[in-house]
Order: C-alpha cells, then structure tokens, then sequence
C-alpha cells in the first residue's frame, strides 16, 4: 500500500470510527425502547449507510490531497471504512445477515462518496 493510499484508509477508518461513535450515541438515544429487534437492525444499519458515507468522504478527501487520481481516490474511500467494518465485525462475528447486509451498505455508501467526491473534484 503506497503512502498515500494509506493516508486516505487512516482518514476513512477514523471518520469511520468517530462519527459512528457520535452517530450510535444519537440513535440509540432517538429509538424508543419498545422497538423490536428488527427495527433496531433496520436503524443500525440505516445508521451505518451515513458512516460509511462520512468514512468514504474522509477517505476520497485525504487521498486526493495526497496526490491520488481516479480509482485510488476510490481505493482510499473505500478501504478504510471496510477495514473497520471488518475489525468491528471480528471483535463479536455473528454470521447473520445483517452481518453481510452491514458490510455491503458500508461498502456501497463510501463507493457512492468517493465517486460523488470525484465528480466535484474531477479525474
């Protein structure tokens, strides 16, 4: 992994990381107590559809001041975000499906972010 590659993945993995811990302590505290278990799932994941877009912002964003173009900048939005999904996921594995569907939203919004990033910035 080049130099810069590596600092936009440390920019996505710790806005990753913050914001979902900003952003956990505001829904937990928005969702009522009598919701089902589903229905904390679904905000969960709704939750981490906006982290791994922060993350892949933050990621796209650092690896362009690093001096990256065109699918890097895509590389460093994404990779960051997935490392920690990942990291998360091994600290308590489940194997569920909300497991597969977290790890693909996440993927999916910092994929969304860093083209969004690189339609503003350019090639």
């Amino acid at each position: 992994m080049t130099l810069p590659l590596l600092r936009g993945t440390l920019a996505g993995l710790l806005a990753f990381l913050l914001f979902g811990l900003l952003f956990a302590r505001l829904v937990s505290a928005l969702t009522p107590a009598e919701w089902s278990v589903d229905a904390l799932n679904g905000a969960g994941l709704a939750a981490i559809v906006v982290d791994g877009a922060v993350g892949g912002a933050a990621g796209a964003w650092q690896s362009t001041r690093a001096g990256l173009r065109g699918p890097a900048v895509l590389a460093g939005a994404v990779l960051g975000p997935l490392i920690a999904t990942l990291a998360i996921i091994a600290g308590a594995p489940d194997g569920s499906a909300w497991t597969l569907a977290a790890v693909a939203l996440v993927v999916a919004a910092a994929v969304v972010a860093g083209r969004a990033w690189l339609a503003q910035t350019g090639p």
